[in-house]
This record gives C-alpha cells, sequence and structure tokens, in this order.
C-alpha cells in the first residue's frame, strides 16, 4: 500500500520506474512500467485572502502582540483545554455560487479573525480580519514530476493555478463576493479600511493581477494518481495499480477530481474504503 500523498506517493512510483517511460529514462531511472499519467492531473484549491482593519474591535492580531494576553491564553488552555488555542484558523464558511445557473456552490469563503501579510511570520500590528475566497472545482491541472533519480531530491511541481479562463473568472468573482459581504451594514460598522486587495484594485483585471500575486495554495493536492476503469488511469476503481500486482495508492492523489471542499475527510474515507477492498479481495 503506497499513501504518501498527491506529491510523494507519484514521485514514489516513479522512482521506482512506474510513470512516463520517456520522462523515466530522461532523468535516468529504469523503466518497469509504462504509466504515462503518473504524476499527471495534479489539481489543488488556489485561494486569495481579503484583510480588512477594524475600527473598535480586537482580533488574535491584538491578543498575539499583547505579552499579558498570550499568557493568558496560555493559561487558558492549561488548566481548561478552552480559548483560543483550541480553535482552527478558520471560523465562519460560506459556500457560494458565482453564477446562479450552477447547480451547486462553486465558491468557498473563510473568516479568519487575525490578519498578516504572511499569517504564519506575523501578524498586523492593529486589529484586522481576513475574508478567503476559494475556488472549488478548479479546471487547472498541473503534475508532478522527479528531476532526478535521487530520492533526496523533491519532484518538480507546476500547480499552473488560474491556467484556465473559468478559474481566472471564479477567483474574481469570489473576491468581489468577499467586498460585498464586507460593505454590508453588520460588517462594514467594523471596518475601518480594506487592506488587501485595497481601494486601487477595482476592475476585473486589477483584482485577478491581485490574485495572481498574493494569492496561494489551500494545501489541497489531489489528482496525480487518477483512479478510474479507463487504460490511462494510474489505478483501477480498487486502487490497485495499473499493470503491478499487489500494490495499491490509497491516499487523496487517486481522485479523479477535486471535491467541492476540505480534502481531510475524504482522505479519511479513501484509507477506509482502501482497508475494506483489501480484506474483501483477501478472502476471494
Amino acid at each position: 500500500m503506497l499513501s504518501g500523498g498527491s506529491i510523494n506517493s507519484p514521485q514514489l512510483l516513479q522512482l521506482s520506474g512506474i510513470g512516463s517511460a520517456e520522462q523515466l529514462r530522461d532523468v535516468g531511472v529504469e523503466v518497469v512500467h509504462d504509466l504515462p499519467d503518473v504524476g499527471r492531473n495534479l489539481q489543488d484549491h488556489y485561494m486569495v485572502r481579503s484583510m480588512y482593519e477594524l475600527d473598535g474591535l480586537h482580533s488574535l492580531n491584538t491578543d498575539v502582540r499583547n505579552p499579558i494576553r498570550k499568557m493568558l491564553m496560555g493559561i487558558q488552555y492549561a488548566l481548561t483545554r478552552r480559548g483560543p488555542l483550541t480553535i482552527s484558523a478558520g471560523q465562519g464558511f460560506v459556500f457560494a455560487k458565482s453564477r446562479p445557473e450552477l447547480a451547486t456552490p462553486d465558491i468557498q469563503l473563510l473568516l479568519y479573525p487575525l490578519s498578516g501579510d504572511n499569517p504564519a511570520l506575523a501578524l498586523h500590528d492593529f486589529p484586522g480580519v481576513t475574508v478567503a475566497s476559494t475556488q472549488l472545482r478548479p479546471e487547472s491541472r498541473g503534475d508532478v514530476f522527479i528531476k532526478s533519480a535521487d530520492p533526496a531530491e523533491h519532484p518538480r511541481i507546476r500547480p499552473n493555478y488560474l491556467s484556465a479562463d473559468t478559474d481566472r473568472q471564479t477567483m474574481v468573482a469570489g473576491m468581489r463576493l468577499a467586498r460585498d459581504i464586507a460593505v454590508r451594514p453588520a460588517f462594514a460598522r467594523y471596518v475601518k479600511r480594506e487592506v488587501a486587495p485595497g481601494p486601487d484594485c477595482t476592475t476585473d483585471e486589477d483584482l485577478l493581477a491581485h490574485a495572481r500575486a498574493f494569492g496561494g495554495t489551500v494545501y489541497h493536492p489531489t489528482g496525480t494518481c487518477r483512479m478510474g476503469p479507463d487504460d490511462r488511469a494510474v489505478v483501477d476503481p480498487r486502487l490497485r495499480v495499473r499493470g503491478i500486482n499487489g500494490l495499491r495508492v490509497a491516499d487523496c492523489s487517486i481522485m479523479p477530481a477535486i471535491v467541492s471542499g476540505n480534502t481531510n475527510a475524504p482522505a479519511i474515507m479513501i484509507g477506509e474504503k482502501a482497508a475494506a477492498m483489501i480484506l474483501e479481495d483477501s478472502v476471494r
């Protein structure tokens, strides 16, 4: 069973000689089985953050930058296992349609009680919140491929974000929806200013340029060991690698198309289903 995720699973297959024969030979790997689509079909959710400075309120920005508040958060968690240290970053979620004719939502908005140019490194020195917009069903496709036969060398990852026109239109629609919510009375009374994209971003072209410059991954890579009944699929509907006996892949890389939401629960489901199928096949 291979369960390395949508980056490492195709990498391990390719290092083992399972993948595109032409590309494997180019990097000095002996071909065991020619499966051209190993590493292809990479999909991911792309996110752009709209940030706002608050007026008259504090946010996690304030708490994290205040030594006393930070200490109290730690004490609260240590004594009660409650408080800000027990919550995820995203506190509110909205699923919406970019176009009314769609059957299901294609945009997810996430509300974060914090803001920062790079929240992983530092938060803003003013109270702020973030409304992040994500396209749920991207049409852009990328790929993952090893650069050499050295297993310690990172593979080449080409996500090709926003290469499809539908993706570009949907990301702009999501940013406009976030902005529309921010100017509604219930939200706007707490907003001092829009920090990003900022008042200078007015046209669709401006918003798209901002998305390209400041957007990023939601860490939902999928699809690089696609499951399917066709000959080009990497694994069959029982997750068995085509042409290789006794090897299955069980992670988000087997998804033919990315799910319309977070990938954690689907990843667990794939693992449970794989275990069930292995047990079924063992008694046949």
